[in-house]
């Protein structure tokens, strides 16, 4: 991610796990624990990415993320208003990993990708966007084997909005 901001990418990391959760962090902050939330999400903060979005930290707040350059966003209805080259940094409240969201406010992996494609994808210099459904993997650790299909299911329609990208754009890896 550091890489592809020198050289002038647009770049965003979004996941159903917490923004300081390991994966999302991996590509944002640099710590010596996984567990730091406070200095991961002082990192993110400070990293410079266009957009950052996962479940809720208690140690990003609505004025912190806008100190730092951030629109601060909570909702589905946000999310979609955002305009390209805005930087936004969510903080969502409910479940991201579920096909049927218990909350029509609450934006699912799907929607959060395809919408981050087009905010990250009119540049010249490319983009980077790291996609994480975290959930099939913390349900296969709790053999919760129906919500790990979901969540699998979800990610597979993730995956299927960037690569109907990279196929009708026809110069993305």
């Amino acid at each position: 991610t550091e890489l592809c901001l020198e050289n002038g990418m647009m770049t965003g990391v979004i996941t159903t796990d917490s923004t300081d959760g390991a994966t999302p962090a991996s590509f944002s902050a640099h710590s010596s624990n996984r567990g730091n939330s406070a200095d991961i999400s002082n990192d993110q903060l400070l990293s410079g990415i266009d957009l950052i979005w996962g479940k809720a930290v208690s140690e990003v707040s609505e004025s912190t993320a806008e100190a730092n350059g951030y629109t601060y966003i909570s909702t589905y209805d946000e999310m979609m208003a955002l305009e390209e080259g805005s930087r936004s940094f969510a903080q969502f409240t409910n479940s991201l990993w579920t096909l049927e969201q218990s909350d029509e406010n609450t934006p699912n992996l799907e929607q959060m990708t395809e919408k981050a494609i087009d905010l990250l994808d009119d540049t010249d210099e490319g983009f980077f966007l790291m996609v994480e459904g975290a959930h099939i993997d913390k349900h296969s650790h709790n053999n919760e084997s129906e919500n790990m299909t979901e969540a699998m299911a979800e990610f597979d329609k993730a995956i299927k909005i960037a690569l109907d990208f990279a196929k009708a754009d026809g110069n993305t890896l």
